[in-house]
């Protein structure tokens, strides 16, 4: 469009400079001077009159000329009399300056006014800002997308955090702080891992190279996870314990309970520990997803040092209740306020070396790996679909290593140990201060401690889906809407059963996001 603007083009007030044809009818205006001067003369009629180019029509066509050209030369006529008419010209702008006094000087005094305001810093800047040309490419206007989804967990983390809210519930929600960060690392910083190994530059709007991005990550992710053992020290389990339900270590037990622990090791968790050792003949185990895990260090009587594996069980309960008073005659707990709580792998750190004779543990420590989830099915490839997803669970639980956390005390050595068996970098290596795993502490929630959690919602059921035996009934009369998690998933579930059980239904099918671990649907 500048060039276009830019183009010679003619002023419109010069388009109409065509009546140049007006110089032809200058010998009529002399004639109609001619007879100005000599009205009286009836000689000067008669010629008029006989004269036939007064009848001709080419004489006659240019009418309109003539009115124009009588009005100019009438106009020069006026002029030519009076000289003092040009002066009217020059007046009314001489009188209009005059007469708009009072707005220039409101124009001046805003002039001044605009000029005091720009010196002020605030209104340079803005100035200077608003001459910048906006790019909407530059990084400036962007914020990395992980670096904000943290931001978004952080805001879970500050729900966790209200003094306000019951202390069940705010294990509840710094449980859901950790899954959230369970799953960014499984996909999201796995896919940035994956561009870092293989070279990639920045992809996103904010121009944040994969190495930066890790960087970063690693940074905010390791503050965050120290925020939330810190309120769980020294805020939450404290507080826990002032209302009656005291989440301790092994060693604050008394004997009687530590018996009552050492009864229970050897009878339910002892026969299904496995432990595997990691030497030239044994190597280093694969270690599944999310998994808790201990390295441990042993020494043998000829002095030689070796390494082991333990994998903490995941078919036993994560927190063990043990009663303040034992009850020889009473094995169990009525009020979850009345019992001491001790972690499972406690309780196995503690009774290690029952696990190895002939040895002796000179070093432990919890170790938990995150590994690149994000693996795709190719289902155009694949012959039978159920084995393929078979196939991608199994790649889920052993995919690339993204996340290495380790006990805080897990000594140097130790340390030293994995990373070169696992080959990781510094930055995907976390320290954790609180219990290991503490997206698995909702099921504290199950405790039967009355004030410590707010009540449970209760789901109404929708009428338009009773009974469940004529819901496609229901289905055929109008459409139903169900409002979750207000009205019960129930409805649902009903309804795949009785599509299930409907000899008409040829097929099912639904998108899965997320299932329960005892789901009726799968």
């Amino acid at each position: 469009m500048a060039d276009t603007e830019n183009k010679d083009v003619k002023p419109l007030d010069q388009a109409p400079a065509e009546p140049q044809p007006a110089a032809p009818a200058a010998a009529p205006a002399a004639v109609a001077d001619k007879a100005a001067e000599a009205p009286a003369k009836p000689a000067a009629k008669k010629p008029a009159a006989r004269k036939p180019a007064a009848k001709k029509p080419a004489a006659k066509k240019p009418a309109a000329a003539k009115t124009e050209v009588k009005k100019a030369e009438a106009k020069k006529a006026d002029e030519a009399a009076s000289p003092a008419a040009v002066k009217p010209e020059a007046k009314p702008a001489a009188k209009k300056v005059a007469g708009k006094k009072p707005a220039a000087a409101k124009s001046t005094a805003r002039r001044k006014a605009a000029e005091a305001a720009a010196k002020k810093p605030a209104v340079k800047k803005a100035a200077a800002a608003l001459a910048r040309e906006l790019n909407l490419n530059s990084s400036a206007y962007y914020t990395n997308r992980e670096l904000s989804w943290l931001e978004f967990n952080r805001r879970v983390l500050e729900t966790a955090m209200e003094p306000d809210r019951p202390l069940l519930d705010q294990v509840k929600f710094l449980s859901i702080f950790y899954t959230n960060l369970d799953e960014f690392f499984m996909v999201r910083v796995a896919n940035i891992f994956k561009q870092y190994q293989s070279n990639a530059g920045a992809t996103g709007p904010d121009k944040m190279p994969p190495a930066k991005q890790l960087q970063e990550i690693r940074k905010v992710a390791q503050k965050l996870v120290n925020t939330a053992s810190d309120h769980w020290i020294k805020s939450i389990r404290p507080a826990l314990a002032k209302a009656g339900v005291r989440v301790t270590h092994f060693a604050d037990l008394s004997e009687e309970q530590k018996a009552f622990l050492l009864a229970k090791f050897e009878r339910e968790i002892y026969p299904i520990l496995t432990p595997q050792a990691i030497d030239p003949g044994h190597p280093f185990p694969r270690i599944s997803n999310v998994s808790i895990n201990f390295l441990i260090e042993l020494a043998g009587s000829d002095g030689r040092r070796r390494y082991a594996r333990l994998r903490v069980p995941s078919n036993i309960p994560r927190f063990n209740k043990i009663p303040r008073k034992i009850d020889p005659n009473f094995n169990g707990i009525g009020n979850d306020k009345d019992c001491d709580v001790v972690l499972s792998e406690e309780i196995i750190s503690e009774y290690l070396p029952m696990l190895f004779s002939g040895y002796s543990v000179v070093g432990k420590g919890l170790f938990r790996i995150t590994r690149n989830t994000d693996v795709e099915i190719e289902e155009d490839e694949a012959d039978d679909l159920l084995q393929a997803v078979r196939d991608f669970v199994s790649r889920r639980q052993f995919g690339g290593v993204v996340r290495l956390e380790t006990s805080y005390d897990m000594p140097e050595n130790l340390l030293d140990f994995l990373v070169e068996k696992l080959n990781l970098r510094p930055i995907q290596i976390y320290r954790v201060k609180g219990p290991m795993a503490f997206s698995g502490f909702m099921s504290l929630l199950d405790f039967n401690a009355p004030g410590l959690k707010e009540s449970s919602y209760h789901a109404s059921h929708n009428p338009d889906c009773m009974p469940p035996e004529q819901i496609f009934d229901n289905i055929t009369k109008k459409d139903i809407l169900l409002y979750h998690p207000y009205q019960t998933f129930g409805s649902v579930v009903d309804f795949v059963q009785q599509a299930a059980r409907d000899p008409h239904v040829a097929a099912i099918k639904m998108t899965l996001y997320r299932v329960g671990n005892n789901s009726p649907i799968v």
